[in-house]
């Protein structure tokens, strides 16, 4: 089973973040790099995005589809939302917005991905696709 096949048998609502946060994390890269005023921020956040891809991908084959894939996230995640963070104020319009969706998508996906880190750490490491 591949990554994207343990990941669709997901609740709906997971799958809906899911597809959210996929099309965050490459959208609005590509919509930064589009203004001069975050075209840095775009590249940046679009080389995490595909390094993490990559990484999930590792990840999923290493452990399969357990609470430890959130480490993937932590550790690359965790240093862009701190190197994004005090470049937020220095933008306007379009690009602000289109920063802020993403520095939010990202918080709220780091939240869940630390709490799953600390659940797999305190044991509950069973794989989360379904027993058919």
């Amino acid at each position: 089973m591949s990554f994207s096949q343990a990941a669709a048998t997901q609740p709906d609502h997971l799958q809906i973040w899911f597809a959210w946060l996929v099309g965050v994390m490459f959208l609005a890269p590509l919509a930064l790099i589009a203004f001069r005023q975050s075209r840095r921020i775009g590249l940046v956040a679009l080389a995490v995005a595909l390094l993490t891809a990559v990484a999930m991908n590792w990840a999923y084959n290493m452990w399969g589809y357990v609470r430890l894939l959130g480490l993937v996230h932590v550790v690359l995640w965790t240093p862009l939302l701190i190197w994004i963070w005090p470049r937020l104020a220095g933008l306007t319009g379009a690009a602000r917005i289109i920063a802020w969706v993403f520095v939010l998508t990202l918080g709220v996906s780091l939240v869940i991905d630390y709490i799953d880190v600390i659940r797999w750490l305190l044991g509950e490491r069973e794989s989360l696709v379904p027993i058919v």
